[in-house]
């Protein structure tokens, strides 16, 4: 009957670690994560937002393949004045084909400024070029008080791994 060394189970649970620890970094490694593409910031004079203040922003748009989503993140003071805005998005492509969405943005529930609102959760852009996305708010205020600014993000979303 042969004998194991003592010595040799150690080295060969050491070896075996070794190999997990690099497997899981290199798993980690091909991970995609969002890409932030294209972002813009509109701030509000006296933090007030105008019903008639129609917001267009213009944003260039190269890769037709990938998803993307439309992210808006509200900073908002605590004496924020109306605790539900209903928005209306309108995107337009370079071709001059619109889309239009609704949302309404919820403040009840929230308590931690800023406020984030997936706009679109899965928006593939047909056509390279310069797209214009307007917005405005749709409260019956005139003035909505306690909005500081918004800031409007396209990010690119990997697609899942099979």
């Amino acid at each position: 009957m042969k004998q194991v060394k003592k010595h040799f189970i150690p080295h060969y649970l050491f070896l075996v670690f070794i190999s997990l620890i690099i497997t899981l970094s290199l798993s980690q490694c091909r991970k995609k994560k969002e890409v932030v593409i294209a972002e813009k910031s509109i701030v509000f004079t006296n933090n007030k937002w105008n019903r008639f203040n129609y917001i267009e922003e213009k944003f260039e748009i190269n890769d037709t393949i990938s998803r993307h989503q439309i992210v808006m993140d509200i900073h908002y003071l605590p004496y924020l004045s109306c605790k539900e805005i209903p928005l209306i998005f309108t995107i337009i492509s370079p071709d001059s084909s619109i889309s239009h969405i609704r949302h309404t943005l919820n403040f009840s529930q929230s308590v931690a400024s800023p406020f984030s609102i997936v706009i679109h959760p899965a928006k593939y852009f047909n056509h390279k070029g310069i797209y214009s996305l307007k917005f405005f708010q749709k409260t019956s205020q005139y003035d909505i008080e306690g909005v500081e600014k918004l800031d409007l993000k396209i990010i690119r979303v990997p697609e899942q791994e099979k």
